[in-house]
């Protein structure tokens, strides 16, 4: 398992791991609601929606999945890495979500459609993890260039 994380509602934990799995338990009996695998290459992280209705996945396939929460649905691939996506963060307003990854980039873009993408192009390797800033203003980037950067949402 290379990432957990726990919906802001409480009620749900997910978990992203090197089988290609997403798997979305019930947080308060641990039972296992569903699993979404669209590949057999890693999942690197996982985020929830502010509303915890939707989840995004990072993964080896240089994609963004995103898809219902309640019912495992899928909504739509991000496809604008060119290299493997390590981290995607959800806006606390939702309405982005941040990718990054070993193209050594950090994305920016629509969360409802995927559309409208920025990219941010400052780090010299690749970015293993991103952050929101509580306002949803800015984007922190971590990276094996062993810096941290704070980008501006456009």
């Amino acid at each position: 398992v290379y990432a957990v994380a726990w919906s802001p509602d409480g009620k749900h934990i997910a978990s992203a791991s090197s089988d290609g799995m997403v798997q979305v338990w019930d947080a308060a009996t641990g039972d296992q609601i569903y699993t979404y695998q669209p590949y057999s290459s890693p999942m690197w992280s996982v985020a929830w929606s502010p509303d915890s209705k939707r989840i995004s996945s990072a993964s080896s396939e240089g994609t963004v999945q995103l898809w219902d929460a309640v019912n495992g649905g899928h909504l739509y691939i991000y496809y604008g890495h060119s290299d493997f996506v390590r981290a995607v963060a959800w806006s606390p307003d939702g309405k982005h979500i941040a990718s990054a990854g070993d193209d050594r980039t950090v994305q920016l873009w629509d969360a409802a459609y995927g559309a409208n993408p920025y990219t941010y192009s400052g780090h010299s390797n690749s970015v293993r993890t991103v952050a929101w800033s509580p306002d949803s203003k800015r984007i922190a980037s971590g990276s094996w260039d062993k810096t941290v950067q704070v980008w501006k949402a456009v």
